[in-house]
């Protein structure tokens, strides 16, 4: 039915099919998936440190409530008027 030529010739398009389908695989398939398998990771890893931060927060409330103190807040990172001045007019040359 198939003679020995036919078979070589079966056989090498077999190959090359398999070649092409894993030059695309690992040029494309796989660096997607794991761009998306990323992906996943950073949307989970955020949201179990925002739900560590939320329960650190309310660990520290129920604490402070127990003690009869007040909440802790957030430190004002707002800096003073005068230090802005300072800041501005510290390395000024003066004017000859």
């Amino acid at each position: 039915m198939f003679g020995l030529l036919d078979t070589l010739k079966l056989g090498a398009g077999l190959a090359g099919g398999l070649m092409l389908y894993h030059l695309y695989a690992v040029s494309i398939g796989y660096p997607s998936a794991a761009r998306q398998a990323r992906a996943g990771y950073v949307l989970v890893a955020e949201k179990s440190a925002a739900e560590a931060q939320a329960a650190e927060m309310e660990r520290q409330r129920n604490a402070a409530a127990k003690a009869g103190g007040r909440a802790p807040q957030a430190p004002c990172r707002r800096r003073s008027r005068r230090a802005g001045r300072q800041r501005h007019t510290r390395n000024r040359d003066p004017i000859l």
